[in-house]
């Protein structure tokens, strides 16, 4: 019998879910994967049954029935800051959160730096994934910069305010 893995992301079809989905036809010879989606779903309701539990993103998951089993769990901070609204270094609550997952880890080595100085020692430097299996021969772009962005463009603080700033 595989382990069971419960792998969280926000929306289905959206970026964390198919990197998620990648993951686990990757590795399905070794794992029995199962999806959950906290925006819509909201907290996961059956946490405590898998063996381990990967979350994409931050959610609060300390509304999950029977508490969330972080000693079992990966957590990820995909961006270079915990709260756009207060940018910078993590927080004492900031480290807190990092320190109750199994594991972590950050997408950008400077996230990485910062809470490794903070006394986070189970945090990973690991770069978003791409799998290049969906990407046909191109021919790179010659002379000129080329940039990608891949999300929300209409992404909003608590607010009600813009924060992606794609369109401006």
């Amino acid at each position: 019998m595989k382990p069971r893995v419960l792998l969280l992301a926000d929306e289905p079809g959206w970026g964390f879910d198919v990197n998620l989905r990648d993951l686990a036809a990757h590795l399905a010879s070794e794992f029995d994967f199962a999806h959950w989606y906290c925006c819509a779903q909201g907290p996961p309701r059956h946490a405590r049954e898998f063996a381990v539990i990967y979350a994409a993103y931050r959610w609060d998951l300390d509304r999950t029935p029977g508490g969330f089993p972080y000693v079992r769990a990966v957590g990820s901070l995909r961006c270079s800051i915990f709260d756009p609204a207060r940018p910078g270094p993590p927080t004492p609550s900031d480290v807190a959160f990092v320190n109750r997952w199994a594991a972590f880890h950050t997408t950008t080595r400077g996230a990485y730096d910062e809470l490794r100085a903070a006394r986070c020692p189970r945090v990973s430097y690991l770069t978003n994934p791409v799998n290049v299996r969906r990407f046909a021969e191109v021919q790179p772009a010659q002379g000129r910069p080329v940039a990608s962005w891949s999300g929300n463009a209409l992404h909003g603080n608590g607010r009600g305010l813009r924060v992606k700033g794609l369109d401006e």
